[in-house]
């Protein structure tokens, strides 16, 4: 039996960031006839450390030969998870070392230039290989203080205004 953080990290491997996974389980508000059953709880807390909740629903399974036995088919849990973009920022030394993580995580074109002018117009056109609307998530800036810490802050501000601007006008974003 694989655990369930095995198969998340497995999960998380195989999606790019912005990437979603969706997830149909039994539902243990019923457990007494289908599938395996798991709490909200259970569906998503092996998913908070990588992933967005972009919804979790209760539902039902689909009529099988099986479930026709049954008054109704059993419950089930619906969750839909998208994977952030994750960055360590403990081994940058240098605003440079910043860029080239966040443009290497962004999947950006090769000839990609260290700008927010460029990186609005690459998140805009969709020039990354990633997925928006994407969540970065920058772990390790440490106490806040010196020139990583401080494009930390710009880059987020940053992004907090294009989404205050409506930049993203196909209503899919880049979240901050």
């Amino acid at each position: 039996q694989i655990s369930e953080s095995k198969a998340v990290d497995a999960v998380r491997r195989c999606l790019r960031p912005g990437g979603l996974y969706m997830v149909l389980t039994g539902n243990d508000s019923e457990p007494e006839a289908g599938p395996s059953v798991l709490s909200r709880k259970q569906l998503t807390a092996p998913f908070i450390k990588s992933f967005d909740i972009e919804a979790v629903m209760e539902s039902r399974f689909d009529r099988t030969l099986h479930y026709d036995t049954l008054d109704r088919p059993p419950l089930a849990w619906v969750g839909l998870f998208r994977k952030r973009l994750e960055l360590d920022a403990s081994a940058w030394s240098s605003v440079h070392d910043a860029w080239a993580a966040l443009l290497l995580g962004l999947r950006a074109p090769p000839h990609h230039p260290p700008s927010l002018d460029k990186l609005r117009d690459s998140l805009v056109r969709d020039a990354n290989g990633v997925q928006r609307p994407v969540t970065i998530a920058i772990a390790g800036v440490g106490g806040g203080k010196g020139p990583v810490a401080a494009w930390v802050v710009r880059l987020r501000e940053f992004l907090e205004q294009l989404l205050r601007d409506g930049v993203f006008s196909d209503g899919r974003v880049a979240r901050a």
